[in-house]
């Protein structure tokens, strides 16, 4: 995803449904894993964004409601208020989620027959050392 190039609303959007996902992670006792770490960040980054007291209200509903798409609707405009009164914020969104967009990996392996050696590897500076 080209999180450079996106649209405001778009941005805004995805922001918002970050911080809804880590959200209801959390209140399955989930937090813990990468979608928790993810949504915490992004709920960092909007709660410091959003000091005033309508933008903490809209916080709190899809907090305590993530499944809500009208609490997500109003953080989305509250946020997108920020980002087109302030156009630095922008720039630190998109880095924030091309950050967050490297944190997640997902990975699947199919082996068939025998004799087979299988290698998944992810991140940098990394090395394999297979020996027979």
């Amino acid at each position: 995803m080209d999180f450079m190039t996106m649209a405001l609303p778009t941005l805004a959007s995805a922001a918002v449904s970050l911080l809804a996902e880590g959200a209801k992670t959390a209140s399955e006792a989930m937090a813990h894993g990468a979608v928790g770490r993810i949504g915490e960040k992004m709920t960092d980054w909007i709660v410091a964004k959003l000091g005033n007291d309508e933008g903490k209200k809209a916080i709190t509903k899809v907090k305590a409601n993530p499944k809500s798409e009208a609490a997500k609707l109003q953080l989305q405009g509250q946020l997108l208020e920020q980002l087109e009164s302030n156009p630095a914020i922008v720039k630190e969104l998109r880095d924030l989620l091309r950050d967050l967009e490297g944190n997640t990996t997902t990975q699947a392996m199919n082996i068939r027959g025998d004799h087979n050696d299988g290698i998944q590897n992810a991140g940098n500076n990394n090395t394999i050392v297979i020996k027979k």
